[in-house]
């Protein structure tokens, strides 16, 4: 195991607080972000010097939606590249991430200078909608140019690119027209794969 987290507490491990119309908080056994602002994409990342940047990995974590009737999206971005500071805040300009909807959807995306482009697009989930705070559990595996999606342990969705070789990983939430937006993580773990596996 490289990195877990169960949340029990904050341990200063990830970068959170509040930033803008962001708030990002490990309370009850959880990490929530809460955006209040309109077609926003927020990182939670764990710091550095605890998890560093990896190539090849196999990410587990609990996820849920909060906010009932939401058309936001709880979000894992990986491979994320170093950002551009500006305004006080870092603007994370290239990396991949995968998004799942309240809607039973999921898509995966990559970032390049700022602008999203579309690897994999909006597809409905075989178990359909998701039910608000209701968890479900997602594995994501990057494997070189490969990327594997599982939702409830059933593979969902396949992407392939070599764009960008390693990175940082963060949990996220993306929000669109309504807001306020909350997701909330649990039971993070992320590992390297061997060789053979």
């Amino acid at each position: 195991m490289l990195f877990s987290d169960d949340f029990a507490a904050d341990t200063g491990r990830w970068e959170i607080g509040r930033i803008a119309n962001i708030d990002r908080t490990i309370e009850d056994g959880q990490l929530h972000i809460r955006l209040e602002g309109q077609y926003s994409l927020w990182f939670a990342m764990p710091r550095p010097e605890v998890l560093p940047r990896v190539r090849d990995f196999i990410l587990d974590v609990d996820a849920a939606i909060l906010t009932p009737g939401a058309d936001g999206a709880l979000v894992i971005a990986f491979r994320v590249q170093p950002p551009l500071r500006y305004d006080g805040i870092d603007h994370f300009q290239d990396y991949y991430f995968v998004g799942v909807d309240l809607g039973g959807n999921y898509f995966i995306f990559k970032q390049f200078n700022g602008q999203p482009g579309i690897m994999l697009p909006l597809t409905p989930l075989p178990g359909g909608p998701l039910v608000a705070g209701q968890p479900v559990h997602i594995t994501l595996i990057g494997r070189r140019g490969e990327f594997t999606l599982y939702v409830d342990g059933i593979e969902v969705g396949r992407a392939r690119d070599l764009w960008l070789a390693e990175g940082r990983v963060a949990l996220a939430a993306w929000s669109r027209n309504i807001v306020p937006f909350e997701v909330a993580f649990d039971n993070f773990s992320l590992i390297i794969p061997s060789e053979e596996s």
